[in-house]
């Protein structure tokens, strides 16, 4: 899957390694930098390539980013964090530039069906 983004960040797990990335898409063609929604996908290990079929989105474009790109809040200050061997964050302070830069800090939790091996309890 191409990137051509600035806006991305590794999560690794001990089964494998995900990407946590903004990306072009049909509903955010007119957001800057295309900065919603926050996507997540594994990393093929062979070929070191996103695999689409793993794609999700971990936080979603909320608003029109066709017609009303200005009140799209943007996504991409973000941070994934192993939180135990169960559960992963997201975290991201959003933003909206043409609305006097207001904006809210989410949480996106990510829970795993095989522990993450690479995290002490």
């Amino acid at each position: 899957m191409p990137m051509s983004s600035t806006q991305q960040h590794w999560l690794p797990h001990s089964e494998t390694l995900f990407l946590v990335y903004t990306r072009r898409d049909v509903g955010n063609v007119n957001v800057p930098r295309w900065r919603a929604p926050l996507f997540m996908a594994q990393v093929d290990p062979e070929n070191l390539r996103l695999s689409r079929e793993t794609e999700q989105i971990v936080l979603p474009l909320v608003g029109d980013g066709v017609n009303v790109p200005d009140d799209v809040a943007y996504s991409g200050n973000s941070h994934p964090m192993s939180a135990s061997p169960e559960e992963s964050w997201v975290t991201d302070g959003e933003m909206i530039p043409k609305r006097g830069y207001r904006g809210d800090l989410l949480l996106s939790l990510i829970r795993w069906s095989k522990p993450n091996q690479l995290v002490r309890r």
